[in-house]
């Protein structure tokens, strides 16, 4: 609860700093991208399949099995998200040349650079994917574990870091760009304590990581069990992630507005179904 609360005080402290401006809606479609992955990947699809197949394990053979399955997600889980950030920012780092060669297919020149700017900060965005899907993995293993305040109150250090940098721009960065890359690198070191508030955790309970690319059927059991949960994400971040792009390009506001009304309408619901449905 105290995270949510902390992600709505965030939003604000953002729509204070920049307002409705074009740079506020491009970081936030920018941040639409690693965060759409992110639900796809971690937090919901990946938590309802681990969890129960790291329970059993636990259950079954005990910490050091558990762990070793631990390991081996976290591995494929790296290696995935690795490798789709890596595709990601290559191909929206060519986003401005492909725009400029084409055109702008036919869209304004202010609409295009709208667009180049939030590609540019979804390069700076799109590592933040591979540490919260780690968190998820990582966090799923503490709620196995019985540990569930530590990573309950791990996004509160993503949400203070976040609101530190935007009083540190807004005390010493000199114009809006140099505050929105404050910004962005307190993304990502709030998504690196993220994943490590509960990756302490685990080294507290005996996990020692260590890289583990084999084949297991029970890793494959969990990419089976996370398939139903991911296409019925796929279709709600799809569309709203077109709808942030679709708003980036009307005008300068129209996806920062979009993502407070979001805010406001789904805090309820973060504040007491997720809740709950973790305890559960």
């Amino acid at each position: 609860m105290v995270s949510r609360v902390l992600g709505l005080v965030r939003e604000i402290c953002i729509a204070a700093v920049f307002g409705t401006s074009a740079l506020s809606s491009a970081y936030v479609s920018a941040f639409t991208l690693p965060n759409l992955f992110r639900r796809l990947l971690g937090e919901g699809a990946l938590t309802a399949a681990f969890v129960p197949t790291l329970a059993h394990e636990l259950e079954q053979r005990q910490h050091a099995a558990a762990f070793a399955l631990l390991s081996k997600v976290a591995s494929w889980l790296l290696l995935v998200t690795a490798g789709l950030v890596a595709l990601a920012m290559l191909a929206l780092a060519n986003a401005g040349p492909l725009l400029r060669l084409t055109g702008g297919f036919g869209m304004e020149p202010e609409t295009v650079e709208r667009l180049l700017l939030g590609a540019q900060l979804a390069v700076m965005l799109f590592p933040y994917m591979v540490f919260v899907c780690l968190a998820a993995a990582f966090s799923a293993a503490c709620q196995v574990l019985g540990r569930f305040t530590e990573p309950a109150l791990s996004p509160v250090w993503l949400n203070l870091v976040i609101i530190g940098a935007l009083g540190l721009g807004g005390w010493w960065a000199p114009g809006d760009l140099a505050r929105m890359n404050l910004l962005c690198a307190g993304v990502l070191l709030g998504g690196f304590l993220q994943m490590a508030v509960p990756a302490g955790v685990l080294w507290a309970e005996g996990w020692r990581p260590r890289l583990d690319l084999r084949p297991d059927d029970r890793v494959r059991e969990i990419v089976r069990l996370m398939a139903p949960t991911v296409v019925g994400s796929a279709i709600y971040l799809i569309n709203l992630s077109v709808s942030r792009f679709i708003g980036l390009s009307l005008n300068d506001s129209a996806a920062q507005v979009l993502n407070l009304s979001t805010r406001v309408m789904e805090l309820p619901v973060g504040v007491f179904a997720a809740a709950i449905a973790t305890v559960v």
